[in-house]
């Protein structure tokens, strides 16, 4: 290796550190976490997609025409879009964060599509239907739609994605469980089948090994080992009938929907300081949250990270993007 190229590498490598705590720094900020990020949410009754501040505060109707009963939804921060499933139209449907642009993604084959995950990685959608019982993906325009798992099935209701690990991960409501396989459908396990009662959302701390998720029939939210193993509860007062959670890992931070109660209520990771975040709402389904806009980052490193390629900064959002959203509910 030349000098010249060694002097490169540590320009690069020094760069790259830079950006690194830089974001570090943005993401870790209360004030302009506060600002930036937001948390979107599907309501069933008002037939609305919303979003707000993750304090709860400014809260806007996204879309307020042309949905019939929204379900659940989840997020792309770079291409600044948002998608969600209708089990009344039986579509799932895309638009930009701002609620312009709506389109049509999958219109045929769906009869009960609630739950739907991101890979941003491969650039797929993923979503399970409980009347087919059958889980899908496609590409992100809705285009190359393969079914991946179609026996085992009865009702599933979240799925929560692993793309590191080539995991996806669901609950199932009528079977009482909660379920992996591959990315591809392959290799399907049983992790938890004994304890549960309608099991609803669920979402992943990849880096803790940790899986959360809601149940309305016992109204708890709870949390095991991504193996199934060692089960928790944690918050067990307070809910009526928790749709959907995601969790927001730089704040330690669960988030979820509570249809009885029509409010959006977050905790700790271990279940306790339990805020109410939105109230009266009407039938909450699906949360998701992003940091808005993701390019956000760029603005704050300004001229630090003009100094990257372009190649380079895209492998670095994507990665950011897979390790802090979310894949699903």
């Amino acid at each position: 290796m030349t000098q010249t190229h060694k002097s490169r590498q540590l320009s690069w490598g020094i760069q790259v550190m830079v950006v690194a705590m830089c974001a570090g720094l943005v993401l870790h900020t209360p004030d302009a976490r506060g600002a930036i990020w937001k948390m979107y949410w599907t309501d069933y009754q008002t037939d609305m997609i919303q979003r707000a501040n993750l304090d709860g505060s400014d809260v806007e109707n996204v879309i307020t025409t042309g949905l019939s009963s929204a379900m659940d939804i989840a997020l792309d921060a770079d291409a600044q879009k948002m998608y969600w499933t209708d089990i009344e139209t039986d579509k799932i449907m895309r638009a930009d964060l701002d609620g312009n642009n709506v389109e049509e993604i999958i219109t045929t084959g769906l009869v009960s599509a609630v739950d739907i995950a991101l890979d941003l990685i491969n650039d797929k959608i993923y979503w399970g239907d409980y009347s087919t019982d059958k889980i899908s993906r496609a590409n992100l325009d809705g285009s190359n739609v393969e079914d991946l798992i179609t026996t085992g099935l009865r009702s599933t209701r979240a799925i929560a994605l692993d793309v590191a690990g080539g995991k996806m991960y669901w609950t199932d409501y009528n079977y009482n469980k909660i379920s992996r396989a591959n990315l591809d459908g392959s290799n399907v396990e049983e992790l938890i089948t004994i304890g549960l009662d309608n099991p609803r959302g669920i979402d992943l701390d990849i880096a803790a090994g940790k899986m959360y998720w809601s149940m309305s029939g016992t109204d708890k939210i709870q949390r095991a080992d991504l193996d199934g193993n060692n089960v928790e509860d944690l918050v067990t007062v307070g809910l009526g009938s928790v749709r959907d959670i995601v969790l927001e890992l730089t704040e330690g931070k669960i988030y979820w929907v509570d249809k009885e109660r029509g409010k959006v209520q977050r905790s700790d990771l271990d279940g306790n300081n339990v805020e109410d975040l939105v109230t009266g709402l009407g039938y909450p389904a699906g949360i998701a949250i992003i940091p808005e806009p993701s390019t956000v980052l760029l603005l704050v490193l300004g001229a630090s990270v003009l100094l990257l390629k372009r190649p380079v900064m895209q492998r670095l959002r994507r990665s950011l993007r897979q390790v802090l959203g979310r894949g699903g509910p």
